[in-house]
Protein backbone atom coordinates (compact mmCIF):
# COMPACT_ATOMS: atom_id res chain seq x y z
CA UNK A 1 0.00 0.00 0.00
CA UNK A 2 1.33 3.75 -0.85
CA UNK A 3 0.45 6.11 1.32
CA UNK A 4 1.43 9.71 0.88
CA UNK A 5 4.47 11.12 3.10
CA UNK A 6 4.43 13.56 5.14
CA UNK A 7 5.53 16.82 3.71
CA UNK A 8 8.76 17.41 6.21
CA UNK A 9 10.08 14.19 4.92
CA UNK A 10 9.49 15.69 1.15
CA UNK A 11 11.08 18.87 1.40
CA UNK A 12 13.95 16.96 3.29
CA UNK A 13 14.56 14.34 0.30
CA UNK A 14 14.80 17.57 -1.98
CA UNK A 15 17.25 18.80 -0.22
CA UNK A 16 19.80 16.19 -0.08
CA UNK A 17 18.92 15.82 -4.01
CA UNK A 18 20.02 19.40 -4.41
CA UNK A 19 23.01 19.11 -1.73
CA UNK A 20 24.15 16.21 -3.95
CA UNK A 21 23.71 18.47 -7.13
CA UNK A 22 26.17 21.22 -5.82
CA UNK A 23 28.94 18.47 -4.59
CA UNK A 24 28.80 16.83 -7.63
CA UNK A 25 29.07 20.18 -10.03
CA UNK A 26 31.44 21.29 -7.77
CA UNK A 27 33.77 18.18 -7.81
CA UNK A 28 33.44 18.33 -11.80
CA UNK A 29 34.54 22.06 -11.59
CA UNK A 30 38.00 21.17 -9.45
CA UNK A 31 38.43 17.63 -11.18
CA UNK A 32 38.52 19.87 -14.58
CA UNK A 33 40.55 23.32 -13.34
CA UNK A 34 43.24 21.01 -12.98
CA UNK A 35 43.48 18.88 -15.82
CA UNK A 36 43.77 22.34 -18.05
CA UNK A 37 46.66 21.90 -20.43
CA UNK A 38 49.21 24.75 -20.69
CA UNK A 39 49.25 26.77 -23.91
CA UNK A 40 51.43 29.70 -24.67
CA UNK A 41 49.01 32.43 -24.44
CA UNK A 42 47.79 30.92 -20.53
CA UNK A 43 50.03 32.86 -17.66
CA UNK A 44 50.99 30.75 -15.09
CA UNK A 45 49.25 30.64 -12.12
CA UNK A 46 51.73 31.17 -9.28
CA UNK A 47 52.54 34.35 -7.92
CA UNK A 48 56.11 33.96 -8.40
CA UNK A 49 57.45 37.04 -10.36
CA UNK A 50 61.45 38.37 -11.41
CA UNK A 51 61.75 39.48 -8.05
CA UNK A 52 61.60 35.89 -6.47
CA UNK A 53 64.39 35.18 -8.76
CA UNK A 54 68.04 35.00 -6.69
CA UNK A 55 69.99 37.80 -7.80
CA UNK A 56 72.35 35.66 -8.95
CA UNK A 57 70.78 33.83 -10.88
CA UNK A 58 69.13 36.69 -12.57
CA UNK A 59 72.29 37.89 -13.64
CA UNK A 60 73.68 34.89 -15.17
CA UNK A 61 69.85 34.83 -17.29
CA UNK A 62 70.60 38.01 -18.30
CA UNK A 63 74.58 37.94 -18.97
CA UNK A 64 73.93 34.42 -21.25
CA UNK A 65 71.00 35.95 -22.91
CA UNK A 66 72.59 38.97 -24.02
CA UNK A 67 75.88 36.64 -24.57
CA UNK A 68 73.78 34.62 -27.12
CA UNK A 69 71.37 36.77 -28.54
CA UNK A 70 68.16 35.87 -26.91
CA UNK A 71 65.59 36.77 -24.23
CA UNK A 72 66.84 36.13 -20.70
CA UNK A 73 63.32 35.50 -19.61
CA UNK A 74 63.58 32.56 -21.98
CA UNK A 75 66.73 30.83 -20.00
CA UNK A 76 64.76 32.04 -16.68
CA UNK A 77 61.58 30.29 -17.60
CA UNK A 78 64.01 27.13 -18.27
CA UNK A 79 65.48 27.59 -14.80
CA UNK A 80 62.15 27.97 -13.30
CA UNK A 81 60.53 24.66 -14.52
CA UNK A 82 63.97 22.62 -14.30
CA UNK A 83 64.31 23.16 -10.80
CA UNK A 84 63.34 26.62 -9.72
CA UNK A 85 65.99 28.80 -10.06
CA UNK A 86 68.51 26.22 -8.56
CA UNK A 87 65.93 25.89 -5.00
CA UNK A 88 64.73 22.28 -5.92
CA UNK A 89 65.42 19.64 -3.46
CA UNK A 90 64.51 17.20 -5.70
CA UNK A 91 67.28 14.67 -7.14
CA UNK A 92 70.19 15.98 -9.81
CA UNK A 93 69.53 19.48 -9.14
CA UNK A 94 72.68 19.95 -6.40
CA UNK A 95 74.58 16.67 -7.30
CA UNK A 96 74.03 13.27 -8.48
CA UNK A 97 70.90 12.76 -11.32
CA UNK A 98 67.55 12.52 -11.62
CA UNK A 99 65.30 9.50 -12.91
CA UNK A 100 66.27 10.67 -16.20
CA UNK A 101 69.78 11.23 -15.98
CA UNK A 102 69.86 14.70 -16.01
CA UNK A 103 71.98 16.71 -13.62
CA UNK A 104 72.36 20.58 -12.34
CA UNK A 105 69.96 23.66 -12.14
CA UNK A 106 69.14 23.40 -15.99
CA UNK A 107 69.11 19.50 -16.03
CA UNK A 108 71.23 18.75 -18.56
CA UNK A 109 72.19 15.01 -19.96
CA UNK A 110 75.88 13.93 -19.09
CA UNK A 111 75.96 13.70 -22.90
CA UNK A 112 74.45 16.68 -23.92
CA UNK A 113 76.53 18.46 -21.29
CA UNK A 114 79.60 17.20 -22.82
CA UNK A 115 78.78 18.41 -26.49
CA UNK A 116 77.79 22.05 -25.14
CA UNK A 117 78.94 22.62 -21.73
CA UNK A 118 80.58 26.57 -21.29
CA UNK A 119 83.04 27.78 -18.36
CA UNK A 120 80.72 30.40 -17.83
CA UNK A 121 82.80 32.32 -14.42
CA UNK A 122 86.42 31.47 -16.20
CA UNK A 123 87.69 28.95 -13.95
CA UNK A 124 88.85 26.73 -16.18
CA UNK A 125 86.28 24.07 -14.68
CA UNK A 126 82.72 23.19 -16.05
CA UNK A 127 80.41 21.52 -13.78
CA UNK A 128 76.30 21.42 -14.44
CA UNK A 129 76.46 22.14 -11.12
CA UNK A 130 77.00 25.52 -10.85
CA UNK A 131 74.41 28.02 -12.57
CA UNK A 132 77.60 30.05 -13.57
CA UNK A 133 78.23 27.22 -16.33
CA UNK A 134 75.04 25.64 -16.90
CA UNK A 135 73.01 28.94 -17.61
CA UNK A 136 75.13 30.00 -20.48
CA UNK A 137 75.26 26.32 -21.49
CA UNK A 138 71.78 26.31 -21.91
CA UNK A 139 71.81 29.38 -23.81
CA UNK A 140 74.37 27.92 -26.06
CA UNK A 141 72.46 24.46 -26.81
CA UNK A 142 69.61 26.59 -27.37
CA UNK A 143 70.98 28.63 -30.10
CA UNK A 144 72.14 25.71 -31.68
CA UNK A 145 68.90 24.43 -31.89
CA UNK A 146 67.31 27.33 -33.19
CA UNK A 147 66.67 30.18 -30.73
CA UNK A 148 65.39 33.04 -30.65
CA UNK A 149 64.39 32.58 -34.52
CA UNK A 150 62.82 29.01 -33.30
CA UNK A 151 62.20 29.24 -29.82
CA UNK A 152 59.41 26.66 -29.62
CA UNK A 153 61.64 24.28 -31.99
CA UNK A 154 64.85 24.96 -29.32
CA UNK A 155 62.78 24.33 -26.17
CA UNK A 156 61.36 21.58 -27.52
CA UNK A 157 65.26 19.93 -28.19
CA UNK A 158 65.63 20.92 -24.64
CA UNK A 159 62.82 18.90 -23.90
CA UNK A 160 60.84 17.06 -25.91
CA UNK A 161 57.32 17.62 -24.83
CA UNK A 162 55.16 20.04 -26.09
CA UNK A 163 53.52 20.82 -22.70
CA UNK A 164 56.97 21.68 -21.22
CA UNK A 165 57.41 23.98 -24.25
CA UNK A 166 53.98 25.82 -23.57
CA UNK A 167 55.44 26.11 -19.56
CA UNK A 168 58.51 27.17 -20.80
CA UNK A 169 56.88 29.72 -22.11
CA UNK A 170 54.32 30.69 -20.21
CA UNK A 171 57.40 31.41 -17.53
CA UNK A 172 59.34 33.12 -19.82
CA UNK A 173 56.52 35.78 -20.53
CA UNK A 174 55.73 35.99 -16.89
CA UNK A 175 59.09 37.19 -15.86
CA UNK A 176 59.10 39.84 -19.38
CA UNK A 177 58.98 43.35 -18.03
CA UNK A 178 55.42 45.55 -19.45
CA UNK A 179 57.52 47.62 -21.98
CA UNK A 180 58.66 44.38 -24.23
CA UNK A 181 55.35 41.91 -23.52
CA UNK A 182 53.31 42.10 -26.26
CA UNK A 183 57.04 41.83 -28.42
CA UNK A 184 58.27 38.74 -26.51
CA UNK A 185 54.66 37.18 -26.56
CA UNK A 186 54.81 37.58 -30.73
CA UNK A 187 58.90 36.40 -31.08
CA UNK A 188 58.23 33.28 -28.01
CA UNK A 189 55.22 31.72 -28.58
CA UNK A 190 55.26 31.87 -32.51
CA UNK A 191 53.14 28.46 -33.69
CA UNK A 192 55.11 28.46 -37.05
CA UNK A 193 58.42 26.36 -35.92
Amino acid sequence: MNLPRPAAVRRDEGSASFALVIVGALAVLVVASGVKRARCGDKPTSVDHVDTIPDDYLKLYKKAGSDYGMPWTLLAGIGKVESGHGTSTLPGVHHGENHAGAGGPMQFLRTTWKSFRVDGNNDRRTSRYDPADAIPSAAKYLKHNGAPERTRTAVYMYNHSRDYVDLVLQWADRYGDDNDRAGARRSLCRKSD
